[in-house]
């Protein structure tokens, strides 16, 4: 959506700030002002993906020869088209197909609901499915005003009961936030009282590592009042666990 609504929001900022606010909530907007304030489009998509603003990221990282954000340039135009006039959303799509899908959604998220015993809808997996897909059109897949799923929900209400149809795809339903399978983030990371309280002691690997600056890494978690305080925290959990549990013996290091 923040790719569709860009040249939009580039004419009116603080309109679609509030807007997007509104829709998906104060993290959402965040995104879409860094993304908006970014003009290439590759930097563009590093941002829509990115939890940390890049400055941010390059300071946690130290001793490298490249940056955090030039590494995750890398990594995005990998998948862009080389036409920087082509469709710019069905371009983000195919980078998040390849990244975000295969990376989060169809491994992680995928394997904690079957750990749980929930099944976890996922998207239509068929090869020759994702290649007419990704061929067609992106005003099917997001309108110019950011409804979502419009080409499916449509060929959907044709084959619904009508009674059935008019509550799962009405126009309103293009526009409310997704519920997802989410954890209770907030809960652990979001107040002072969850995992917070002890973040020096879960930190540690990540205060322990040569590659990470301490400093940025504190300055991360600490930084009180961020809209997306609760994401950045669990991210960086998530990191100092796989730290941990990668972590090599003294004796195999040396």
């Amino acid at each position: 959506m923040t790719e569709r609504l860009y040249r939009l929001g580039r004419l009116a900022p603080s309109l679609s700030h509030a807007v997007t606010r509104r829709a998906f909530g104060e993290e959402s907007a965040t995104r879409l002002d860094r993304a908006l304030m970014t003009r290439n489009r590759s930097d563009r998509y590093v941002q829509i993906f990115s939890v940390l603003p890049g400055g941010e990221i390059d300071a946690l990282v130290k001793g490298t020869d490249a940056t955090a954000s030039e590494l995750a340039r890398v990594a995005v135009e990998r998948w862009m088209r080389p036409d920087e006039k082509g469709d710019a959303v069905n371009d983000l799509l195919r980078v998040d197909a390849r990244l975000s899908l295969a990376d989060d959604l169809l491994i992680i998220a995928d394997h904690c609901a079957m750990r749980s015993s929930v099944e976890l809808r996922v998207p239509f997996l068929d090869l020759a499915m994702l290649d007419l897909v990704e061929r067609m059109p992106s005003r099917y897949k997001i309108s110019p005003l950011g409804e979502r799923k419009w080409l499916y929900r449509q060929a959907a209400a044709r084959h619904l009961p009508p009674a059935l149809a008019r509550r799962l795809c009405p126009p309103t339903k293009r526009f409310e936030r997704k519920r997802g399978f989410s954890q209770p983030l907030a809960k652990w990371f979001g107040t002072e009282t969850g995992l917070l309280a002890e973040h020096e002691h879960w930190a540690g690997p990540l205060l322990e590592r040569p590659e990470l600056s301490a400093e940025g890494v504190r300055s991360a978690l600490g930084a009180a009042g961020a809209p997306d305080l609760t994401r950045r925290r669990s991210v960086l959990y998530a990191l100092a666990q796989w730290l941990e549990t990668n972590r090599k013996p003294a004796a195999e290091a040396a």
